[in-house]
C-alpha cells in the first residue's frame, strides 16, 4: 500500500521548513515512515534535520506514546558516529522530531557516484557503524532501519566520518520490564533490499537484526548491489531462505567473504551476537588485508597474452603466494649442461629469484592495499627479460602504541579507528601527526593531536575532565533571569524536564514549584494575550504540559482552538481537574449529536461533583435540565440548582437564574389568561412582572461581569420594553452590537431579527442569523430554514 501524501507545512513549532530556489519544501528524504526536510531552528538560529512521522504509524494512543518513550530513548543516545535526536514534538495533529544536521554525502549516493568501493574504506565505515551500534545497544534500541541511505558520510579534518541518521525511529529492544505492545509494531517496518529476517516475519528484533542489515549494506558497497532483488514480496522471501550470491565477491579477500556470510546469516544465532564481537571481526579482517599472513594475496599473470613490443602490467586476480612458485624437483645429479641449456637455466633461476623478491616486497608493505606490480617487457626476436618494479621505501612507524586515560576504561580511538588489541593499543603506527579522541560517560570529550616519532614513548596518558553537574547548570541559569519573565520560565522547565529524565529524589518538589510559577502567569493582571503568549510562552507551556504539569495543560488550552484545545481540556480532565472537565463538556455539548450531549452532561455533572467542584458547571447542568439537552427535561430540578449558585454569584448562574423567572413568568400570564376573575389575574400578571423584573435585575449583573448572553437578554428587554424598563431599540441595538464583537450568537440572532425589515438591513440581518445557525443556535437554524437561507452545519470544537 502506497503511504498516504502528508501535507506540506512551513513551519513546525520553532522549526520552519526551508525552500529551494524554486520554492518547493526543501525535501532531504521520503519513505513508509514520514518526509525529511531541511528546516530552520528560530530560537537557536541553525539548520537541523526535520522528520515528519506518516500518520499511519500513529493511529491510535498507544501507538503514539510508545513513538514518544521510544523516541526520547533515541534522544538520550549521544555518540559521534550517530546523528543527534535533540527535539520530539507535536504540531498541528502532526508528530515529528529535530535531528542534528549533517552537511555531508549518504553511503547510497557515493557508491553511486564512485562506483564499488574497496574493501579496506568499506570495512572502516563499517567498522564506525559497528561503534554507533554498540552504543545504541547499551540503550537496547534496535535502528530497525539500517541502510546506505541512512549513513552519512562527513569530511572531518581529512578524516571519512560515518554519521548514522534517523535513530529517531529505533525502537526499544525485548527485555526487562517492557510490555508487549512496547516492543511489537503491527506492520513489516523497513526497507526490504536490508531487512533481516526477522523483521520480514515480524517477530522481536535486538541488535542482531542491524548487524544483518549492516551486513547487506556491505555487500552493496563492495558488490555495487544490494544481495536480493525482484519484486518486495521476492526480496522478503530470499531474505528467509536464499544464500547470498557470491558471483559478486569473488574478488574480495577470503576473510571480507567470510564475515558478510556470519553478518547475512539466517539464524540470528550464527551472525555476531554483539556490536563488539562485530567491531573484532572487522578489526581482524582489516589486519589480514593488511599484512602480516602467509594466505595474503598476491597478483598473477593469468591468461593475459603481450604483443611483440608492448608493456604489459599484471592483473590483480588473486591467487595464494603458496601457488606463485612452483614445487621444485628434488636435485638428482646430472650431466653437465650445454652452453644453450646452461644459458636457459640461468635465465629460469633468476625468474624464479625475481618472483620471490615480489612476493617478499609485497609482505613487507604492511599499510598498503596493492603491492608493487612487475612489468614483462617483449621485444621482437627477443628473449623476455623480467624487470622488478623498484621497492618503495619502507614506512617509519612505531610499533605499538598505548594509551592509558585517568579514569581508565574510556574509549580511545586513533584517526577514528579503534585499538588493534586491548587495553586500548595501537599497532604499526606511522610517524606524523594523528588525531587521538577519548570518551567516556559523565567526562568530557577529549580530542588531543600527537605526533609520532623516532622518539615517541610507546605508552601516552590522558586525563579526562568531568562533565560539570547539568543541575548546577541549569540551576543558575534559573537564577540569571528575573521571575516573571519567559526566560526565568523557560529555564525552569528546562531544569524540571532534566530532574524528571534523570528520576531526582526532589523532582516532584521541583513539579509542584513549577506548576505555581505557571498559574502565575496564567492569572497575572493584565493577562497575557494570545500574541504574546503563542511568541513568548507557547513552545515551553508546551514543553511543560508533557510532562502532565496540570496548569500548563490549562494555560495551553486556554490559548488553543479547535481539536487542539479539545485535547488538552481532555488531558487536563483526566487529571482530575474539574475546570477542564466542565470545558469538556461544553465542548461536547456544542457537537450536537445525541451521544455527545450525553457525554456533555456526564462532564458537566461529574465537574460540578468533583472533590473541589467547578460551580459553573452546576449551572451547565442547571441549563440541561432546563432545555433537555443531554438529559430529561425537569426544568424544576433546574431551577433547584441553578438559583442557589446565583446566590452564590456564579456568573453563568446569574444570567440562567433570569431565564427561569422569565419562563415562570411566561407561565403565570398563560395562567392568568384562564381566570375570569379579574382581581385574581390582576394579581397574577403583577406576580409575572415582578418576575419579569427580577429577571432583568440578574442579567445587569451578570452583563457587567461581561456574560455576553445576559447582555443579549437586557438587549430583548430594551427592544420589548419589557422587565420594567421603557422600550428603546436603539438601545437594544448598543447591546447587540457589543455581544457581536465578542462573537456572540445569540446577540447576532437577536441584532438580526431587529433589523431584518428594516431598508437596506436585509443582507446583514440573513449574514448575522446565518453565523449563528451555522454556529449551532437552534432558533437561527429554524428561522434560516423558513427563510431559504443558507448556513454551514459542521460544528466547530471551539
Amino acid at each position: 500500500m502506497a503511504a498516504p501524501i502528508m501535507p506540506e507545512v512551513d513551519r513546525y513549532k520553532q522549526y520552519e521548513v526551508l525552500r529551494r530556489e524554486d520554492g518547493s519544501l526543501w525535501e532531504l528524504g521520503r519513505g513508509a515512515m514520514g518526509i525529511t526536510y531541511k528546516a530552520y531552528d528560530t530560537n537557536l538560529h541553525c539548520a537541523v534535520c526535520l522528520k515528519i512521522i506518516n500518520s499511519t504509524y500513529l493511529e491510535n494512543d498507544n501507538a503514539r506514546h510508545r513513538f514518544l518513550r521510544e523516541a526520547r530513548a533515541a534522544a538520550a543516545l549521544r555518540h559521534p558516529n550517530v546523528a543527534s535526536v535533540f527535539n520530539l514534538s507535536t504540531d498541528q495533529d502532526s508528530y515529528f522530531y529535530v535531528m542534528e544536521f549533517i552537511d555531508g554525502e549518504t553511503v547510497d549516493a557515493y557508491v553511486k557516484r564512485k562506483g564499488r568501493l574497496e574493501p579496506i574504506e568499506t570495512l572502516n565505515i563499517g567498522l564506525q557503524v559497528a561503534r554507533a551500534l554498540g552504543a545504541a545497544d547499551r540503550q537496547r534500541l534496535v535502528h530497525r532501519d539500517l541502510k546506505p541511505s541512512n549513513l552519512m558520510l562527513v569530511d572531518q579534518e581529512g578524516e571519512s566520518v560515518v554519521k548514522v541518521i534517523d535513530f529517531g525511529l529505533a525502537k526499544s529492544a525485548k527485555g526487562g520490564a517492557e510490555d508487549t505492545g512496547t516492543l511489537t509494531v503491527e506492520g513489516f517496518v523497513g526497507t526490504p533490499h536490508y531487512a533481516s529476517p526477522e523483521q520480514v516475519e515480524e517477530t522481536d528484533l535486538d541488535v542482531r537484526s542491524d548487524i544483518y542489515s549492516l551486513g547487506a549494506t556491505l555487500y552493496y558497497m563492495m558488490a555495487g548491489k544490494p544481495p536480493f532483488s525482484g519484486s518486495v514480496g521476492q526480496i522478503m522471501s530470499q531474505h528467509l531462505y536464499k544464500p547470498i550470491a557470491l558471483e559478486p565477491l569473488t574478488d574480495l579477500p577470503p576473510c571480507v567473504v567470510s564475515l558478510l556470510q556470519r553478518m547475512l546469516e539466517k539464524d540470528r544465532e550464527k551472525r555476531p551476537q554483539t556490536p563488539r564481537d562485530l567491531q573484532n571481526a572487522i578489526v581482524e579482517c582489516l589486519g589480514e588485508i593488511q599484512g602480516g599472513k602467509t594466505s595474503t594475496l598476491v597478483p598473477t599473470a593469468g591468461n593475459t597474452q603481450a604483443e611483440p613490443g608492448t608493456t604489459v602490467p599484471q592483473p590483480e586476480t588473486a591467487v595464494p603466494v603458496e601457488s606463485v612458485l612452483p614445487e621444485l624437483p628434488t636435485a638428482v645429479p646430472q650431466p653437465p649442461p650445454s652452453p644453450r641449456k646452461r644459458r636457459l637455466l640461468v635465465l629460469t633461476i633468476a625468474a624464479i629469484a625475481l618472483v620471490g623478491a615480489g612476493v617478499y616486497l609485497y609482505l613487507q608493505q604492511n599499510r598498503s592495499q596493492k603491492v608493487a606490480t612487475q612489468q614483462t617487457v617483449v621485444q621482437s626476436s627477443a628473449t623476455p627479460i623480467l624487470t622488478p618494479t623498484p621497492a618503495p621505501t619502507p614506512v617509519q612507524e612505531i610499533a605499538t602504541l598505548s594509551i592509558q586515560t585517568e579514569p581508565p576504561n574510556a574509549t580511545v580511538l586513533l584517526d577514528n579507528k579503534s585499538p588493534d588489541s586491548p587495553p586500548s593499543t595501537f599497532s604499526h603506527v606511522p610517524f606524523g601527526k594523528h588525531q587521538l579522541t577519548a570518551t567516556l560517560d559523565n567526562y568530557e570529550p577529549l580530542e588531543q593531536e600527537i605526533e609520532v616519532t623516532s622518539g615517541t614513548s610507546p605508552e601516552v596518558h590522558l586525563t579526562l575532565k568531568p562533565k560539570p553537574n547539568r543541575r548546577e547548570l541549569l540551576t543558575e541559569e534559573v537564577k540569571k533571569y528575573d521571575e516573571g519573565t519567559p526566560e526565568y520560565l523557560t529555564a525552569y522547565v528546562r531544569l524540571v524536564q532534566f530532574l524528571t529524565s534523570s528520576g531526582a529524589s526532589d523532582a516532584q518538589e521541583e513539579t509542584a514549584k513549577l506548576s505555581q510559577i505557571i498559574d502565575q502567569f496564567r492569572n497575572r493582571t493584565p493577562p497575557i494575550n494570545k500574541d504574546a503568549f503563542d511568541l513568548f510562552y507557547k513552545q515551553v507551556v508546551s514543553d511543560a504540559a508533557d510532562l502532565n504539569i496540570l496548569n500548563a495543560l490549562l494555560w495551553l488550552a486556554d490559548n488553543e482552538r479547535g481539536t487542539e484545545a479539545f485535547n488538552s481540556y481532555q488531558r487536563a480532565a483526566n487529571l482530575g481537574d474539574s475546570y477542564a472537565m466542565m470545558k469538556l463538556g461544553r465542548a461536547y455539548l456544542r457537537k450536537a449529536s445525541t451521544d455527545d450531549e450525553a457525554e456533555g452532561f456526564r462532564w458537566l455533572n461529574q465537574a460540578f461533583n468533583a472533590p473541589h467542584p467547578n460551580l459553573e458547571a452546576g449551572a451547565y447542568v442547571g441549563d440541561c435540565y432546563l432545555s433537555g439537552k443531554g438529559t430529561k427535561q425537569d426544568p424544576l430540578k433546574a431551577e433547584q440548582i441553578i438559583m442557589p449558585l446565583a446566590n452564590q454569584k456564579v456568573v453563568p448562574a446569574m444570567t440562567l437564574a433570569g431565564r427561569i423567572l422569565q419562563y415562570k413568568a411566561d407561565l403565570q400570564r398563560v395562567e392568568a389568561e384562564k381566570i375570569t376573575s379579574p382581581q385574581q389575574k390582576k394579581l397574577l400578571n403583577a406576580q409575572a412582572n415582578d418576575w419579569d423584573r427580577q429577571a432583568r435585575e440578574w442579567w445587569e449583573q451578570a452583563a457587567a461581569k461581561e456574560d455576553w448572553n445576559a447582555l443579549a437578554r437586557l438587549g430583548q428587554c430594551y427592544q420589548e420594553g419589557w422587565g420594567g424598563l421603557p422600550k428603546n431599540e436603539a438601545e437594544a441595538e448598543k447591546r447587540y452590537q457589543q455581544g457581536v464583537e465578542h462573537g456572540n450568537v445569540l446577540s447576532m440572532f437577536f441584532q438580526g431579527l431587529l433589523i431584518e425589515k428594516k431598508p437596506g438591513r436585509r443582507a446583514e440581518a440573513e449574514g448575522l442569523i446565518s453565523k449563528a445557525a451555522s454556529a449551532g443556535l437552534p432558533s437561527a437554524e429554524k428561522w434560516c430554514s423558513e427563510n431559504n437561507v443558507t448556513f454551514s452545519e459542521v460544528r466547530s470544537d471551539e
